[in-house]
């Protein structure tokens, strides 16, 4: 699935979920992917981007910038520079 969210096993765990997202607390509440902020590094093998520790949501809250960066944008060009601002932002 999108950013690897969803493996075939998985299924059963996002039905329960689900159910979980139904109560009070949870439809009150934003939703976060903050696991692993601070924490990331770009690689020193030549593979581009930014990563993290193998426990975060760096690659979620990349997917989800990236997504809206192509549905906000006029031209190819300014999703290059979207892109490259908020890598320059998160390498703060």
């Amino acid at each position: 699935g999108p950013a690897g969210f969803l493996e075939q096993d998985d299924s059963e765990n996002w039905c329960e979920i689900q159910k979980l997202l139904k109560g009070h607390r949870a439809r009150n509440s934003k939703l976060c992917l903050e696991m692993g902020l601070g924490q990331e590094k770009r690689r020193d093998d030549g593979i581009p981007g930014i990563t993290n520790y193998i426990f975060s949501e760096t690659a979620a809250r990349g997917m989800y910038q990236r997504w809206a960066d192509l549905l906000s944008s006029e031209s190819w060009q300014e999703v290059l520079d979207k892109t490259a601002a908020y890598q320059q932002e998160v390498m703060k």
